[in-house]
């Protein structure tokens, strides 16, 4: 019975660390994949595969528009004609914040559809 706990533990541990190494490794490819996209229309494709992918995680975000060398503009609070050039995303699971920066979306409007529901 001692060894069964032990083995479950040990079992619990390593999917534990490996989910999280998981998490980063979508992020970090879909991230990629954004800032590589060739078209608008696969911006917009990555976009909402990567927003239902968060969603599902239980991963939330924060959006960004880079205002100026050291600054950043959160999304949710810009004026409506405001045209982000370049995107960072700050993204929450567990106890990690992974920040991402340098996507420049196709189209402006890109920017805003991870808030779309």
């Amino acid at each position: 019975m001692k060894r069964i706990i032990i083995l479950t533990c040990i079992l619990a541990l390593i999917i534990g660390c490996t989910s999280t190494g998981d998490k980063n490794e979508s992020i970090n490819r879909y991230w990629k994949e954004l800032t590589t996209a060739q078209s608008n229309q696969k911006e917009l494709k990555i976009l909402e595969e990567f927003r239902v992918y968060l969603s599902n995680e239980h991963i939330s975000y924060e959006v960004f528009g880079e205002h100026g060398k050291d600054s950043l503009l959160n999304l949710i609070t810009v004026p409506n004609s405001y045209t982000p050039e370049s995107i960072t995303m700050k993204f929450y699971y567990e106890d990690k914040i992974d920040t991402k920066h340098g996507w420049k979306p196709k189209d402006p409007n890109n920017a805003f559809y991870l808030f779309n529901e």
